[in-house]
């Protein structure tokens, strides 16, 4: 979607650019810095900031910004063919090539962090893969709602503060005052009595059909705090539902899975933005009927 061609993860079998490698190292420091803002601050400064990305880098994110960089010098030269992706459309709208290559750095990371298997998306497959196993009632029938797999086990762990504007504000009836960190804790609130009822903690994906418009609209607003809201709202929210929507049945369609040790089905699983995960084996089998 943003250069207009695959990095060949795929095409390969490979971890192209060690990204996944990369990513897994990035996530836990990605979560101390947002839990502690002021040391995003100084890994901006000498000497913590050689550390940082950069083009020269021979795996991870370093790697993206060449590509990214490549792909633009590509697009300024006389003769280069038009093509209709992400930077062709942010440099039609009149980004410099510094704004371009930055916009483009935002949508790869949207988007390859799924091939890295540690962001929201592929923890809440992994998890909804897991509990559809787990629950012989559900997993004998059609999942009813991929949303349930992602209310059950919130991808996201860190509290996605926010900050009172100046002048403070008043909300739910609290006031606060202006330059206050305000979080939310999705885990919490995904798994909240008040919100979900007394089986909060149950995967029952039929909670989602039982229920009339007006509850279920009240509770798929509930499920999009996960994502944020306003302008610092998930860029990769529409693309995450569609691959759960797609990838989840289509698994469960075409394959049979078993869990290999259900007394201990994910071997390590640990918080570092997102769920980091280890050692959820299961034997897969293809299906005869479909």
């Amino acid at each position: 979607m943003t250069f207009g061609k695959p990095f060949g993860f795929l095409d390969k079998g490979e971890d192209i650019y060690d990204w996944i490698k990369w990513n897994e190292g990035f996530f836990p420091i990605a979560s101390t810095a947002a839990t502690l803002p002021f040391l995003a601050s100084l890994v901006q400064k000498w000497p913590f900031s050689e550390a940082l990305p950069k083009p020269t880098d021979k795996e991870g994110l370093g790697c993206f910004i060449k590509a990214a960089q490549d792909t633009l010098d590509e697009r300024s030269e006389p003769g280069a063919q038009p093509r209709n992706d992400m930077i062709a459309q942010f440099l039609k709208h009149g980004a410099t090539k510094a704004e371009a290559t930055s916009e483009a750095l935002v949508q790869v990371r949207a988007n390859l962090d799924s091939v890295a298997g540690t962001d929201s998306v592929a923890v809440a497959l992994r998890m909804a893969v897991l509990y559809v196993l787990s629950t012989p009632r559900v997993y004998y029938r059609l999942l009813s709602e991929i949303r349930e797999g992602m209310r059950i086990f919130a991808s996201q762990t860190p509290l996605l503060n926010k900050t009172v504007p100046p002048g403070g504000d008043v909300v739910a009836g609290f006031a606060l005052p202006a330059g206050t960190q305000v979080g939310m804790d999705g885990w919490g609130i995904l798994r909240s009595k008040e919100h979900w009822g007394p089986d909060a903690g149950i995967f029952r994906p039929e909670r989602w059909l039982e229920v009339d418009d007006a509850r279920k609209a009240e509770m798929a607003a509930t499920l999009e705090a996960l994502f944020g809201y306003g302008r610092y709202k998930c860029l990769g929210r529409n693309v995450a539902f569609m691959q759960m929507s797609k990838a989840l049945p289509e698994l469960l369609r075409r394959y049979d899975f078993t869990i290999n040790d259900p007394t201990l089905p994910v071997k390590k699983l640990h918080s570092a933005a997102f769920w980091m995960m280890e050692g959820f084996w299961v034997t897969v089998a293809q299906r005869q009927t479909q």
